[in-house]
């Protein structure tokens, strides 16, 4: 019966050994390393344009609901966007529920219909930022950045931010959705002479 004992052991310990089983300590777990996103703040001139618009309330998140029905409707209707959809935040209601407008630049010929309505925007000088990722409400800090960061340059912020979505209608959204984030500043008049 010893021998028995002794054969299996044996036989455990090649199989060990072949397997790569031996005895050594197991490789440390990769440390996890908490990297801060950087940020690259500018500024630009948004050109005129012409926009189409809905006026909304609800959750941050329905945002990308609303610019999908948006599209849904200018399709419907045969009408091709000039430019980026985008979300226009304007703060919270009397109710506290979240406003904003979900927009899309078109051509100056097309008329609104339903509830939608047609605004001309004029040259704008914002701040803005890129950004990708998916889109929610953790992702606000962004504004904040951003009106921060155009605060400490001496700008006047003149408005409220504004995402316009770069690669709307692409595969893989909303995890790659990729976004102008942008916010309406003035140099101040002691600056700007």
């Amino acid at each position: 019966m010893r021998s028995c004992w002794v054969i299996i052991l044996s036989a455990l310990s090649f199989l060990a050994v072949i397997c790569g089983c031996d005895a050594e300590e197991p490789e440390p777990e990769p440390a996890l390393v908490t990297v801060e996103p950087t940020l690259e703040f500018s500024t630009m001139y948004l050109p005129p344009g012409y926009v189409l618009l809905q006026e909304l309330t609800g959750d941050y998140t329905d945002g990308l609901s609303a610019l999908a029905e948006l599209d849904e409707e200018l399709s419907g209707n045969g009408i091709s966007p000039a430019g980026p959809p985008f979300i226009h935040y304007l703060g919270t209601g009397e109710d506290g529920g979240f406003r904003f407008q979900a927009g899309v630049s078109v051509s100056p010929d097309v008329k609104p219909w339903g509830d939608l309505l047609a605004q001309g925007l004029p040259e704008r000088l914002v701040a803005y930022l890129e950004t990708s990722g998916p889109y929610s409400d953790t992702r606000a800090w962004e504004h904040e950045e951003l009106a921060a960061w155009a605060t400490r340059a001496g700008f006047e912020i003149t408005g409220s931010a504004c995402d316009y979505y770069l690669n709307w209608g692409t595969e893989g959204l909303p995890e790659s959705l990729m976004a102008e984030v942008t916010l309406p500043i003035r140099v101040p008049e002691e600056l700007g002479e």
